[in-house]
């Protein structure tokens, strides 16, 4: 997708990714500090990158938590990715580049949405990039479905399972959010109905993300 900030950096010409990068971040130097505009005060946003340093995230998030729980929330972005396919018991979001598999509970997280802002709860792959700040709260799957409205009683999940469902992971206010859909299909019979669902309802792509053409296809092919 072209726009005129694509144009004045010159994205055009970056590949995909890279150009994504450079959008993000600079859309993150660009943004006010949580004191907002009467404030006076501008501030970069922190980028908690999608990376396979699970210490490094843990470090991060840990920091982020304790300064929510200070009274401090600092506004961040947030490179996830939703669980599909994980076959877990799993917070809905984790960090991109975890391979499937993690070490620390800073590594997932219970996201909460601000007014106005749309629900981003989508069992799809790809790239979610959430911007908002940690709670300073780590709630469990239970209390994040009750808060959702969506109770879930404690004998309806196996006793096996139980243990990762009682799992404290942070919580984190998503004040906004935009989505990069995957460049390819891995299960098309489930993927491509959430997709339309997603497109439909105006989900917001991040800058230089679009829809994938495949989309549109009859029988879309698995691969490559």
């Amino acid at each position: 997708m072209d726009t005129g900030a694509n144009k004045t950096i010159g994205v055009r010409r970056l590949p995909a990714r890279l150009a994504r990068l450079v959008a993000l971040l600079l859309l993150a130097t660009c943004n006010r500090s949580p004191g907002g505009p009467a404030s006076g005060r501008t501030a970069p946003l922190r980028v908690v990158p999608a990376t396979s340093d699970t210490m490094l995230i843990r470090d991060e998030v840990n920091a982020l938590v304790a300064e929510s729980e200070s009274g401090r929330p600092v506004t961040v972005v947030l490179a996830m990715e939703y669980i599909f396919g994980w076959g877990c018991d799993c917070p809905p979001f984790v960090f991109r580049k975890s391979g499937g598999q993690t070490q620390y509970d800073e590594e997932y997280v219970f996201p909460t949405f601000a007014d106005g802002v749309p629900d981003a709860v989508y069992q799809v792959r790809g790239e979610f990039d959430f911007t908002g700040h940690y709670t300073g709260r780590r709630i469990d799957m239970f209390r994040w479905y009750e808060e959702r409205g969506e109770h879930v009683g404690r004998r309806s999940v196996v006793f096996d399972e139980r243990r990762e469902w009682e799992q404290p992971h942070p919580e984190f206010l998503v004040e906004g959010w935009c989505y990069a859909p995957p460049d390819h299909l891995v299960e098309p019979e489930w993927e491509v109905p959430e997709l339309t669902t997603m497109r439909e309802a105006g989900v917001p792509l991040c800058p230089g993300a679009d829809w994938p053409a495949w989309l549109d296809d009859p029988i879309p092919d698995a691969g490559p």
